[in-house]
């Protein structure tokens, strides 16, 4: 019969290993056990490599199907992009990997605005990492020129903040991670080429000459190309047949046909280009509801009072907010306001809300309103 793994002695560490696994053992003695298990061997190991526990102990047996249905739990409408990443991402975590040396995935996200773009990044980081803070996000059209250059990589030698990037020193010491490039396409060819490197190789120097590894990085660069294609086809049709959607596979020709106004250099390193469709009355009313479910149960943890809705409610936010070329973005716009001056001027009124359609208008518009519940028995949080 073997032995503990590792059996509680003194001693005295002298490097920042041993005094993690000292950590876990004076844990497990504190517990009353008289040896450390396996869970406080995975809690020192993410202590000193900053790998997160859910990589050490992920489980191997996932199916891209349960990758996809956990994803699209919280990103509505958009199978074809999910399903594109999954497999992907599913291919270069197995044994199959074409070279470790690279990022995970190097993904491009085009489509209309408000359709999922960063809620299916924030998603993958809360599904790989369970923790959706993790996720690193650069708005690439504030970098310009060698400034720009040396914001991400830190100045040189001699420069006060000399190697401190603001790419490099997060990827450093948060290797796992997916870092999320907003509106590449709008940075300069300086900073393009700088991530070629990073595409290709897996590896980026900063301003001291020291290499930071990308290759357990994901890396989603998002871009607004396509975005007057994709509003002049609407007008082409509304002027042919007004009555008619264009269809998936027109939409995906018009991004695509922008998208290939990007340097070869740049496409040849991206692992999948993602086209993200518009969203259908049907998706809306479920992200909607979504909203809704998630406004309550924010409620309830950080007050523990109950909110409630209508269905009428989920119908006139998607009427009033929606339209078919801004996506979303309405509905969390109006959730905003309707927090700030409709449920917050309540809370201190009783323990029960309810958010129902008012009987008046504002500038034409039905209003909703927020009831204040004093007669009923306190409800369930579902």
């Amino acid at each position: 019969m073997p032995g503990p793994l590792l059996q509680i002695s003194p001693f005295t560490p002298s490097t920042r290993q041993s005094n993690s696994m000292v950590n876990a053992g004076i844990h497990c003695y504190w517990e009353g056990r008289k040896e450390v298990i396996a869970q406080d061997v995975v809690a020192a190991v993410s202590q000193v490599t900053s790998i997160p526990k859910d990589i050490i102990f992920r489980q191997p047996n996932w199916t891209p199907e349960t990758w996809e249905s956990v994803l699209q739990r919280r990103v509505r409408g958009q199978e074809a992009a999910i399903r594109e990443v999954t497999r992907r991402l599913l291919l270069n975590l197995g044994p199959l990997r074409e070279d470790p040396r690279k990022p995970l995935g190097v993904f491009l996200f085009v489509g209309p605005t408000g359709v999922g773009k960063t809620e299916l990044a924030k998603a993958l980081t809360e599904l790989l990492f369970a923790d959706e803070s993790r996720m690193v996000r650069l708005n690439m059209s504030d970098f310009k020129g060698l400034a720009g250059v040396q914001r991400l990589i830190g100045p040189p030698r001699g420069i006060v903040g000399a190697g401190r990037g603001e790419l490099t020193e997060k990827i450093r010491h948060q290797p796992y991670t997916v870092l999320l490039l907003d509106e590449f396409d709008r940075c300069d060819e300086e900073i393009q080429a700088l991530f070629l490197s990073v595409f290709d190789e897996g590896w980026l120097a900063d301003g001291l000459g020291r290499k930071v590894y990308f290759n357990d990085t994901i890396i989603i660069l998002t871009s607004n190309l396509g975005q007057a294609e994709y509003r002049r086809l609407f007008r082409e049709i509304d002027l042919t047949n007004p009555t008619r959607q264009p269809s998936q596979d027109e939409i995906r020709k018009a991004f695509m046909k922008a998208v290939a106004r990007l340097p070869p250099e740049l496409l040849n390193r991206i692992s999948a280009i993602c086209v993200f469709m518009p969203l259908g009355r049907e998706t809306l009313l479920e992200i909607a509801k979504l909203l809704l479910d998630h406004l309550k149960e924010r409620v309830y943890q950080r007050t523990g009072k109950f909110f409630t809705y209508d269905e009428q409610v989920v119908e006139l936010l998607v009427a009033q907010e929606c339209d078919p070329q801004s996506g979303a973005r309405g509905l969390r716009r109006a959730l905003e306001r309707l927090e700030a001056y409709e449920l917050n001027p309540c809370l201190h009124k009783g323990n029960q809300f309810h958010l129902r359609v008012g009987d008046g208008e504002t500038f034409g518009q039905q209003k909703l309103e927020v009831v204040v519940e004093t007669n009923h028995e306190p409800a369930t949080l579902q």
